[in-house]
């Protein structure tokens, strides 16, 4: 019999109780290691049981605020309530003109208003794996109408971020990360849709700076001012002074809380796609963790990932539920190589998890400062979120050739942000454990299966390349809209287990060699940039929805494994460019996209099509990109003699522009041209492989482009191999 395409990751049982705030709960009381281990930040530190203590009074603050501000009373322990008032949250009943008071997700949760919040979960049980093969794209399996609360959270790294996520969990709610300062109708899509009932915040906040204005409408809280407003039981003496606060104590909204947290993704539909994560998820993630990669004496972890992120979930968690000591990376610190090394090696940290484009950062930076010396407790690194080239990985091995180990994850934010892993400790497994030139991504985390099949959901047979799909409990809830989570998340029809009722199709292609699975990229439009998952089609949406344009097509022009741009491909109604109307599409990606996905843009008469086919012919688009910004050669930086105009011809190698647009545009910052920290670190280097230097510091603080050209001096002698940029 032919053998098919499917890998199962070991069955194990969960670690009881499930739910990630009453295993804390539970750990702290039992284990005395919880008031002698905690967080660093700066100069402050918070043992794990005063860190405890701290979110429960917080939660019981929140949801006294919380009941006020909806005019409900909930009776203490019964689960009763009586209602008072309209029962309206945030004072947005009307949620712009929609009319809307709940939100349905077929299958999946209802946002009930607070005065139905405590009531007991009703509806239909899920359905079960009969082990008999369903219809492929079937229906998701009808879930138990679980009950959800949302609290939204835009906290900077900090101690009261990790008290704030606590106490939300505390409550029974799921929290939503935001960011206000990101763009702005992108943040009002996301409350709309997640409606939370609050939004936590810190100083720093414009939900706090603009909450009579512009969000008026939301019930914004400083979480300095909720900590302030608690019992004083978080303190640091270390005495059991607080032992009362550090008990569980009923402060739930929510019988029986299910989600934990909703993430937003980029979404082929244009808007963003609300995750909805499970403790089951996060639990079954973390555990598989702790056995396969288990945390030894004297060890420390590091939080430094974006909340907006799922990778920010398993390092906060993966740590805390195991008392490990963890230091939190103040904002900005991560992407400065320089000050993230020292804060590394300074709190002795013993694994990281980063995207390939951290890891090319920090090996450009160790090739001018001390190389395989540094770093000497950090002994796991760990890649995920985008695909790991192998020659990244042959380089970090150069650098260290011994006692370190890499492992190379893979997985979504669908699927708790990995499900399948791949361990290598020589610089020989580099080839050992590559195909054609493609690294392998593994084999599936405990409870947790993948498959590969064709079109049709037929499973594959072994070696053909065929659609990842995922089963099991690392698998999200489906999407907060239904009608898209229906497109992803589809019925299992190889389900035998419970919890593998659902599989996850990916849209990530690949195929099974000796037992591990093989990355093999993907066929739809979505790319990765420095980590982040971004479908182009929202893009395109934003670029089509100004009016004038005829038609977009945006795509990503990679260069090197460090030299990527995002160009928006435009033609307009009346077949001629317009300045103000270029300016009117910059400024709608302002306002709609993140930084990280906003395009650079070229006019085109008319968009290429390949004549066989009828599809767009990128080749061409790429080509008109070329001429059009007449990029920079790193050839012709060897008949440059004069010291500034080398150094700006290396900035504009690395920006992707012309010498002439650099120059024209000196009075613009390194960054508003396009640059990026890994941009940063491989222009330093490469600017030291001429012999030209300038602190790290000093490049990053510099205003604009001239001032950096200004702060470049001649060095004692160029090194002597540089890490190549434009390959």
């Amino acid at each position: 019999m032919e053998k098919r395409s499917r890998l199962q990751g070991e069955r194990r049982p969960l670690p009881s109780p499930t739910l990630l705030h009453k295993y804390l709960e539970e750990l702290v009381l039992r284990d005395r290691k919880s008031r002698e281990t905690g967080l660093h930040f700066r100069k402050e530190f918070i043992s794990y049981y005063n860190l405890n203590c701290r979110a429960s009074s917080a939660a019981r603050q929140l949801r006294r605020l919380i009941q006020e501000r909806s005019g409900e009373q909930i009776q203490e322990g019964t689960g009763e309530q009586v209602k008072e008032g309209t029962g309206k949250r945030n004072g947005n009943e009307d949620h712009e003109g929609t009319g809307e008071q709940t939100q349905e997700r077929t299958g999946k949760h209802t946002q009930e208003p607070i005065h139905e919040l405590a009531t007991e979960r009703t509806g239909e049980q899920t359905q079960k794996g009969s082990g008999n093969p369903t219809p492929p794209g079937s229906p998701t399996p009808a879930s138990a109408d679980h009950y959800h609360v949302t609290i939204a959270v835009d906290i900077e790294p900090s101690v009261d971020l990790v008290v704030a996520l606590l106490a939300v969990l505390k409550l029974g709610a799921a929290y939503v990360p935001v960011d206000s300062v990101s763009a702005i109708n992108r943040v009002k899509y996301v409350l709309h849709e997640a409606r939370p009932v609050c939004i936590l915040v810190d100083h720093n906040s414009l939900f706090k700076r603009d909450a009579d204005t512009v969000w008026s409408k939301f019930f914004v809280l400083d979480i300095f001012s909720l900590l302030e407003g608690g019992n004083g039981d978080g303190n640091e003496t270390g005495s059991d002074t607080g032992s009362e606060s550090a008990k569980p104590q009923e402060t739930s909204l929510v019988p029986e809380p299910r989600l934990m947290s909703m993430i937003y993704t980029s979404g082929s539909t244009g808007k963003p796609k609300g995750v909805c994560i499970t403790h089951r998820s996060v639990m079954n993630r973390v555990s598989w963790q702790w056995e396969e990669y288990p945390f030894h004496q004297n060890e420390a972890a590091c939080f430094k990932t974006s909340l907006l992120f799922v990778d920010s979930i398993i390092e906060i968690f993966s740590a805390i539920l195991r008392l490990v000591p963890m230091v939190i990376c103040p904002k900005g610190v991560s992407a400065n190589p320089e000050l993230f090394v020292q804060l590394l090696e300074e709190h002795r940290v013993s694994r990281l998890v980063m995207v390939p484009s951290m890891l090319k950062n920090i090996l450009f930076y160790l090739s001018i400062a001390g190389g395989a010396s540094r770093l000497p407790d950090l002994r796991l690194w760990i890649c995920n979120s985008e695909t790991l080239k192998p020659s990244l990985l042959q380089s970090f091995f150069d650098v260290f050739v011994s006692g370190k180990s890499f492992a190379n994850f893979y997985g979504s934010t669908e699927t708790m942000a990995d499900c399948t892993s791949e361990l290598f400790t020589t610089r020989e497994d580099c080839e050992d454990k590559c195909v054609d030139g493609n690294l392998s991504i593994g084999a599936p985390m405990f409870n947790t299966c993948c498959y590969i099949v064709d079109e049709d959901l037929n499973t594959l047979p072994v070696g053909d390349i065929g659609e990842i799909c995922v089963s099991g409990f690392n698998v999200a809830d489906g999407y907060l809209d239904g009608e898209v989570s229906n497109k992803s998340f589809v019925r299992n029809p190889y389900a035998v287990e419970d919890g593998f009722d659902v599989l996850y199709k990916t849209g990530d292609f690949g195929r099974i060699h000796r037992g591990m699975i093989i990355y093999e990229g993907r066929r739809d439009s979505q790319i990765k940039i420095r980590g982040q998952r971004v479908n182009i089609a929202e893009i395109e949406n934003v670029i089509n929805a100004c009016p004038g344009v005829d038609k977009s097509v945006v795509l990503c022009h990679q260069f090197s494994d460090v030299s990527s741009v995002i160009v928006g491909h435009y033609t307009t109604l009346s077949r001629k460019r317009h300045t103000r109307l270029e300016s009117a599409i910059l400024e709608q990606c302002r306002k709609s996209l993140p930084p990280y996905m906003r395009p650079k843009l070229l006019f085109v008469d008319e968009i290429p099509l390949q004549p066989t086919t009828g599809k767009v012919d990128r080749v061409a688009l790429r080509k008109k990109y070329e001429r059009a910004f007449n990029r920079q050669s790193s050839r012709e930086l060897d008949v440059v003699d004069d010291k500034g105009r080398k150094a700006l011809n290396i900035l504009a190698l690395n920006l992707n522009l012309p010498t002439s647009a650099v120059s024209k545009n000196s009075s613009k910052s390194f960054f508003e041209l396009g640059g990026n920290s890994v941009s940063m670190i491989a222009t330093i280097v490469q600017l030291k492989g001429y012999g030209l230097h300038i602190p790290i510091e000093e490049f990053s603080c510099a205003r604009t482009v001239q001032e950096i050209v200004t702060h470049v001096t001649i060095s004692c002698a160029p090194i002597g191999e540089t890490l190549e940029t434009d390959r």
